[in-house]
């Protein structure tokens, strides 16, 4: 059928629309006004009784369409409660925050005193990730067997389930609820392609209201967000572990070409994590530093291993040599995308802070945060480590060389951290690591 003979039918479908609008308008005003100057009693009556079926099909349509819209409305604000908990997640990188916001949201969405959420360890045990308002008295680290108690039930079938403590009696779970003051309580499963990967388990203790079958139709929606979100999170968890040990083989690969730096970048990566996690940085940051950490040196696979391994003073053309290895590990890590935020790190590793190291001379807080904490790890590692032209240093002499440089060509808050580590370390008798 050509577009102009579609234009035609779909024309002619409205024209017949209209006229049976028409007709239907033209009976509704003869039923409640009369059909004529003939119109008898009697068919007056019939057109009486036809006005009310007539006025009574009205009402229910408009009873249909305000529920229709109550639907919609629904509907909607189902949506918008999808989309605002999807974009609270986004920066999720880490399971306890992704349960923390789902917890957090259950109680507002659902109006109820607690929340929590419960993560199943080998399809044996429940354990407490997340909590939001539960009482005092509840352990931290709460674990319930699969069957135990309403979240163990729950678990264990796979099934959502709506209580009422007020219809306690003949079962045991119910009981529970009573034994904990809980007047209503909603657990739903948390499930990833049909599997049950734990619960999250809402209650009201103080608040009177209780929950309906929508309340739990919202909270099986929050869970299917929960779920989703933490299986993402452990799928990008297992590539990113599966790619920092690929990384790390290769940073092996690289300290083996020298007797004595085998090991180094591990040792970097070590120290550089310890910094990052003692000035609580953002898990994303931590990760791209122990990357940039591992690989570092990486550009050092193309120095000949005679400049390497040098016992004797460097010339300055095998020095420059030496200071293109920044340059030459960007160009060996520019190509990967996965690698985008390690980048800035590998090229800054040589810049010092007063703005006389190489490649860029950058200075200060211009050079990335992560370029200056590796700065320091990597200085202090090659001091404590052997190297063909000196003896190693021990950790005292180390840290003392770290701080009169401070400021110079190492970043004083850096130094300032990793020096009260060191000492944290020496006080309980351990080695740095």
């Amino acid at each position: 059928m050509s577009v102009s003979q579609k234009t035609v039918k779909v024309k002619e479908e409205k024209k017949e629309l209209s006229s049976q609008y028409a007709k239907v308008l033209e009976e509704l005003v003869n039923n409640l006004n009369g059909t004529g100057q003939n119109l008898n009693q009697k068919s007056r009556g019939k057109g009486k009784l036809k006005s009310q079926r007539l006025l009574t099909s009205l009402s229910d349509i408009v009873e249909t369409l305000d529920q229709t819209r109550n639907q919609l409305q629904t509907k909607v604000a189902e949506l918008a409660m999808v989309l605002e908990i999807s974009q609270n997640l986004t920066e999720g990188l880490n399971i306890n925050r992704i349960a923390g916001v789902i917890a957090e949201r259950a109680i507002s969405y659902l109006q109820a005193d607690s929340a929590a959420l419960m993560l199943l360890e080998d399809d044996k045990q429940l354990s407490l990730v997340a909590a939001k308002g539960l009482s005092e008295h509840i352990p931290k680290d709460t674990r319930l067997s699969v069957g135990e108690g309403v979240a163990g039930w729950v678990a264990k079938t796979g099934e959502p389930i709506l209580l009422e403590a007020e219809r306690a009696g003949d079962w045991d779970l119910l009981k529970a609820l009573n034994r904990e003051k809980v007047k209503s309580c909603i657990c739903v499963p948390l499930k990833y392609e049909g599997h049950t990967i734990g619960v999250i388990i809402t209650t009201n203790v103080i608040n009177e209201r209780h929950f309906t079958q929508d309340n739990l139709q919202v909270l099986q929606i929050i869970g299917d967000i929960a779920a989703l979100a933490i299986e993402n999170l452990k799928l990008f968890k297992k590539s990113q572990r599966n790619f920092l040990n690929t990384v790390a083989a290769l940073a092996a690969a690289i300290d083996a070409k020298d007797a004595y730096t085998r090991g180094h970048s591990e040792r970097v990566s070590s120290y550089a994590m310890a910094i990052a996690n003692e000035m609580q940085l953002p898990e994303k940051d931590k990760t791209s530093i122990e990357t940039a950490a591992l690989l570092h040196d990486i550009g050092k696979i193309g120095i000949p291993d005679d400049i390497l391994e040098k016992p004797s003073k460097l010339t300055e053309k095998e020095y420059m040599v030496i200071k293109m290895h920044p340059y030459t590990g960007a160009q060996i890590i520019q190509p990967i995308e996965m690698l985008a935020d390690v980048l800035p790190l590998v090229v800054a590793h040589h810049e010092r802070f007063d703005g006389t190291g190489y490649l860029e001379g950058a200075k200060g807080k211009e050079i990335p945060i992560g370029a200056r904490i590796i700065t320091v790890a990597d200085a202090f590692e090659a001091m404590t480590s052997e190297r063909p032209h000196r003896t190693a240093l021990d950790v005292e002499q180390a840290a003392k060389e770290l701080k009169e440089k401070a400021g110079t060509q190492f970043d004083p808050e850096v130094v300032d951290i990793f020096l009260k580590i060191l000492e944290r370390k020496k006080a309980l008798g351990k080695q740095p690591k």
